[in-house]
């Protein structure tokens, strides 16, 4: 894991239906919140220049924060700075990736195309899903848990185990016979 500087402060970046909702939460080192200070924040394309700057916004105690539009898709890099008085006490840079490929986003079912794949394909159109999910008199059978007789099994052998510490088997020693 990176670390971070002392002066770099960890930024949160949201994006919802092209809408960034931007955070930083800004912690000094003795856990005192860094107030009045002034934010700049800069949004660019991925490896580019800074095409947008806006002004950071103190939204609680100790976070600042901004709201934008950030358009099309593609990877977004987030740069801000806080400073007091002109000078800069600390900064923080984040990544995100605006709205996923179109082929993620949710549309209806086209009915037209579905309808000639399965005139082609010599199946049929189903209106509603719900008897592909019926078991038709399939059955699932019962599993059994094994873990019962694995246990007996166990329980055995420990008893087994008892035993032959506990017995002890003496063969009798013959005794020379005195002839």
């Amino acid at each position: 894991m990176r670390r971070r500087a002392a002066s770099e402060l960890p930024m949160h970046v949201t994006i919802t239906r092209g809408e960034a909702t931007v955070s930083i939460d800004a912690v000094g080192s003795a856990d005192r919140f860094l107030e009045g200070l002034s934010g700049e924040l800069e949004v660019g394309a991925e490896g580019g220049r800074p095409q947008r700057k806006l002004p950071l916004q103190q939204t609680a105690p100790g976070r600042y924060g901004a709201h934008l539009s950030v358009g099309d898709r593609g990877p977004r890099v987030f740069s801000a700075t806080l400073s007091r008085e002109g000078r800069v006490v600390a900064s923080s840079r984040a990544s995100a990736f605006v709205a996923p490929a179109p082929e993620w986003t949710a549309r209806p079912a086209d009915t037209a195309l579905l309808a000639r794949a399965a005139a082609r394909g010599g199946g049929r159109m189903l209106e509603d899903p719900t008897p592909l999910y019926d078991p038709a008199g399939d059955r699932i059978p019962r599993r059994r848990e094994l873990w019962p007789l694995l246990a007996l099994g166990a329980l055995v052998l420990v008893v087994l185990d008892l035993a032959a510490r506990r017995i002890t088997i003496r063969r009798r020693r013959r005794r020379p016979s005195a002839a």
